[in-house]
């Protein structure tokens, strides 16, 4: 949710986020971990976007 933060914020978008209690994604330990890892991988990229 952090990048989809920032790149409202390069956009100039209003963005509201919030958190799922359910998601397909949480069902899977290993799943979850992935997509923690990959979103750990693109936030510095979403971040220095922001910069220009």
């Amino acid at each position: 949710m952090f990048r989809l933060r920032l790149e409202a914020r390069r956009t100039h978008i209003a963005a509201w986020t919030s958190p799922t209690e359910s998601s397909p994604i949480s069902d899977n330990p290993v799943t979850e971990l992935r997509y923690l890892l990959y979103e750990a991988i693109k936030i510095p990229v979403a971040w220095v976007r922001t910069l220009r």
